[in-house]
C-alpha cells in the first residue's frame, strides 16, 4: 500500500500487487487492473490530493485503510476507507466509502 498512498504511483501499486481480473465494487469503477489505474491516475498526484492515514488492520486475508483525504484548493476534506481481500500478497478485491466532511459539522473531530 506504501506504493499507492506514500510512493503515489498507482502503476507500480496495482502491477505489483494487484490481480488483472480483479474485482471492484465501488460504482464508479470497472473491475479489472487497467480499468482501476484509469480511474485512479487523478487521485495519485499530490498536486491535486493529498492523504493523511489515520487507521489500518489486516485479518483473515482482508485489509482495510482508513484516511483523509484532502483535495488541494478547495473543500472540506473526505474520511475514506478502503477495504481489499487478498490472495497471499495479491489483492483480488475492492470494497471503499467516503464521505465529505460537512461545512457546519457539529462535532470537531467528526469523521478523524
Amino acid at each position: 500500500m506504501g506504493a499507492f498512498y506514500e510512493e503515489r504511483n498507482a502503476t507500480k501499486a496495482l502491477l505489483n500487487h494487484v490481480a488483472e481480473d480483479y474485482i471492484q465494487h465501488n460504482p464508479n469503477a470497472l473491475s479489472g487492473r487497467q480499468n482501476s489505474l484509469s480511474v485512479l491516475e487523478p487521485f495519485i498526484s499530490p498536486s491535486t490530493v493529498n492523504y493523511t492515514i489515520m487507521h489500518t488492520g489486516f485479518d483473515n486475508n482482508v485489509a482495510y485503510i482508513h484516511y483523509r483525504m484532502d483535495l488541494v484548493g478547495g473543500g472540506q476534506p473526505f474520511a475514506v476507507v478502503d477495504v481489499f481481500r487478498f490472495e497471499g500478497t495479491c489483492i483480488m478485491e475492492h470494497w471503499d466509502v467516503a464521505q465529505q466532511r460537512p461545512v457546519n459539522a457539529t462535532n470537531p473531530i467528526a469523521m478523524f
